[in-house]
């Protein structure tokens, strides 16, 4: 091949190579700490409202007094916990790219990233776009929705935002003070008893006239559950008949002396545990290793 063409061939890939570069724009090895601050502007105290976009609809989260509600029901606190702690620490390094033609790449783009704004009142505070998983999965890429650099964080915002608004929702179905539960009451088709708690603090197990103490573990087991008995997910209107027709059913009662504090039926269905709660109506399914805990029978005492 004539040199003249080899020389051409050279510069052609030359050019290629350097637009390619040029688009990219990437700072990838130094690892610089960026002056990009949040901490101030992400805070419990100075936002009421978060909007989050990137699931089917929009997820709107709004502060009501000293509670956050999603949609109608309460938001779990501790959700809210880990924004505020995250934002207060997280550092940004970069930016890894200037130019936007690299925003879906790092889809950090409305379409492909989740978009989250907060407020207070009708004042927007910050608003940012989280993109895919950094070079470790406790990174991610972002950048400031009206701005084209991207940093990458040193904490896993994506994990903070879930798009599915039940996902925010508080699933408690009963949080009791253990100390002062005096009574719990089993009763199912072929099941009946209960655990009394006696004046010196022993526990018994009575079942018909028949009484046996158990042991404190036993007790604490039995009890465990019962401070914080949270839901995997819930069904608002679910088809009752479902539930009504179903043999394998458990009722839970707990009692503070003559004051009864819960009353839950546990349905088995399909291998899954459900919970209705008497007080909001709500069936929620459990883990199988909590329904293990609320479901024990006489026997096993």
């Amino acid at each position: 091949m004539p040199k003249k063409k080899l020389t051409i061939i050279f510069v052609i890939i030359v050019a290629l190579l350097g637009i390619l570069f040029l688009s990219r724009q990437e700072v990838t090895g130094d690892g610089k700490r960026a002056d990009l601050d949040l901490s101030k502007n992400i805070t419990p105290e100075t936002i009421n409202r978060i909007t989050i976009s990137g699931g089917e609809t929009p997820v709107f989260l709004m502060k009501e007094g000293e509670e956050w509600t999603a949609g109608t029901r309460k938001v779990e606190p501790e959700l809210l916990t880990r924004i505020w702690d995250t934002f207060a620490e997280v550092s940004f390094t970069g930016p890894v790219s200037k130019n936007p033609d690299n925003h879906e790449r790092f889809e950090v783009t409305p379409e492909t990233g989740v978009s989250v704004t907060f407020f207070q009142g009708e004042t927007e505070q910050a608003s940012i776009l989280i993109g895919k998983t950094g070079k470790t999965f406790e990174a991610t890429y972002m950048r400031l929705a009206d701005q084209d650099e991207v940093y990458e964080s040193s904490k896993n915002l994506a994990i903070l935002f879930p798009i599915d608004e039940q996902n925010w929702h508080d699933k408690t179905i009963v949080a009791l003070d253990t100390a002062q539960i005096t009574e719990i009451h089993y009763t199912s088709l072929d099941d009946t008893f209960a655990l009394k708690k006696l004046i010196d603090d022993e526990w018994v197990m009575a079942q018909g006239d028949i009484e046996k103490k158990i042991d404190t573990a036993h007790a604490d087991a039995a009890l465990q559950p019962l401070t914080r008995l949270t839901g995997l997910r819930f069904l608002s209107e679910p088809n009752i008949e479902v539930f009504d027709t179903t043999t394998d059913k458990t009722v839970l009662e707990v009692f503070s002396n003559d004051e009864r504090l819960a009353h839950l039926e546990l349905h088995i269905k399909e291998s899954e545990t459900w919970v209705h709660s008497s007080e909001t109506g709500e069936y929620f399914a459990i883990a199988a290793f909590t329904s293990g805990q609320l479901l024990p029978n006489s026997s096993s005492f």
